[in-house]
């Protein structure tokens, strides 16, 4: 929930939305045109809409960006009016719909971490409101209002929630309610935990026992309540650990069925009503997950021209199971400039709601120990998520572009790339290398990466997939039990 999705997904999410069908083929064309050469990393549209020409469909974006969609869309610069907090405001309409623009000195990095982590402390009050030996429930956000103990304290954890985060206002009030019907045990816990505490315990044991640098990696939770604060659930896990992370998880799991311990994976909501899932608890799940089997239902890596460069920084690659349509992976820089590849999941279906991002060590290792891909032998279908053995400069990407080239021949009638022609390629790189060279250098490693799934023969590619989903949702044995709250 919020303000998260790129240019791209913004279009797709306006037509998807939109009431009235009838032009929406020119609505995306005009949409797509109104966001050419804005900086994907700089634009933040929001991930929920009505779709009636009566409710804006908001943008929060950087001002180069504001100024790049006004000159395409022919705003003047008198329709640019200033805001509070040194902000400036447009908008413009599209087929009777209304655009609104907000600049933001948001950037997807620190911002977001910090933002998180307000968003993250707000939700677990709300959970421990609900939860606790005195519960309390808000039916909606004018409840929290009237309530001044209830709002003084939300809002000083996360102020914005008055200000620039107001969509976060029913989200709160729907996780709440979905975590009581769910967890109906208000007077059972009596600790709630974000960060200190269990938090640190937890992530300290599963990196001293089993060398797991990233707690995230074998257990999404963000926060976690717990029955007791005598310290008798973290000594039960010390001695579970010595057993080995089956043995851990299988204690974790009889917590979660005893209400001792519940760790909550906070994902986006995904619509007016939260969802729950719980997550590698009941064994019916892992016997599920032996009999599934997910396949590719398409695959983009845009590599056409936006003003003389990249239209977009990632590529993404649809999964499906059977005939419905069942996850996106989008495949990015890990973080701005040079860097190794991030592989991370969206539940198509569910809003913005994060499937999350696959753990890389381990699909380093089912690449290696599985599918023997893992190398730089690229031209044969092998990969390495080692930015420093790709090409970063313009002369290195010339010695080896018919590599590269080879590749995206190869795969060409099997993705959606934007291009059809060697001369279109060596076009879309020789022009990208000028002004983003970082993401110019992802581009073959999403083209790299892209080749190698298809290279794989139809069983273990479908293997390879299956596993890199259930890895993605953190779904399996080998993980720890969890609610995903969405």
């Amino acid at each position: 929930m919020g303000f998260r999705l790129s240019p791209t997904d913004a279009v797709n999410l306006f037509i998807k939305t939109m009431k009235d069908k009838k032009d929406a083929g020119k609505t995306k064309i005009k949409l797509t045109n109104a966001f050419r050469g804005v900086s994907p990393s700089l634009f933040f549209g929001e991930d929920k809409w009505s779709g009636t020409t009566k409710a804006q469909y908001k943008i929060k974006l950087s001002e180069a960006n504001l100024n790049q969609i006004a000159k395409n869309a022919k705003i003047s610069k008198s329709e640019i009016k200033p805001a509070a907090g040194g902000k400036k405001t447009t908008s413009f309409v599209v087929n009777g719909y209304t655009i609104g623009l907000e600049t933001s000195k948001k950037t997807g990095t620190s911002s977001d971490a910090a933002s998180t982590r307000k968003q993250e402390l707000a939700s677990l009050w709300m959970i421990r409101s609900a939860l606790s030996p005195q519960p309390k429930l808000f039916k909606n956000w004018d409840a929290v209002t009237k309530d001044k103990k209830a709002f003084k304290e939300l809002t000083d954890i996360y102020p914005e929630l008055i200000t620039t985060a107001t969509e976060w206002q029913s989200g709160l009030c729907a996780q709440q309610k979905k975590i009581n019907e769910v967890l109906k045990g208000a007077g059972h816990y009596k600790e709630f935990n974000r960060e200190g505490g269990f938090m640190n315990f937890i992530s300290k044991l599963v990196k001293d026992e089993f060398m797991i640098g990233r707690k995230d990696s074998w257990n999404p939770a963000d926060v976690w309540v717990i029955k007791t604060t005598d310290g008798t659930i973290e000594k039960t896990l010390i001695r579970a650990a010595k057993g080995g992370i089956t043995r851990l998880n299988h204690t974790m799991i009889q917590m979660w069925e005893d209400k001792k311990l519940k760790g909550i994976s906070l994902k986006a909501i995904s619509g007016s009503k939260a969802q729950f899932e719980v997550v590698n608890v009941d064994q019916s799940l892992f016997k599920k997950m032996d009999n599934s089997v997910f396949e590719l239902d398409k695959i983009e890596i845009p590599l056409n021209l936006v003003n003389g460069q990249f239209g977009t920084q990632d590529s993404r690659i649809h999964i499906k199971e059977g005939e419905t349509k069942l996850i996106k992976f989008q495949v990015t820089q890990n973080s701005k400039g040079f860097n190794n590849l991030k592989v991370e999941g969206t539940m198509v279906g569910a809003g913005a709601a994060r499937a999350g991002k696959v753990p890389l060590d381990m699909m380093k290792t089912m690449m290696s120990q599985d599918y023997h891909n893992d190398g730089i032998s690229f031209s044969t279908g092998q990969f390495t998520n080692k930015w420093q053995d790709y090409p970063k400069t313009l002369a290195e990407f010339n010695k080896d572009s018919q590599i590269y080239y080879e590749m995206w021949n190869t795969i060409k009638n099997k993705v959606i790339s934007g291009i059809q022609t060697k001369q279109e390629f060596d076009a879309s790189f020789q022009s990208a290398w000028n002004t983003q060279e970082d993401i110019a250098s992802s581009k073959l490693m999403q083209l790299t990466f892209i080749h190698a799934i298809l290279k794989m023969q139809e069983k273990p590619q479908k293997e390879f997939l299956t596993n890199l989903t259930f890895l993605a949702q953190k779904k399996g044995r080998k993980f720890g039990p969890f609610g995903k709250l969405y």
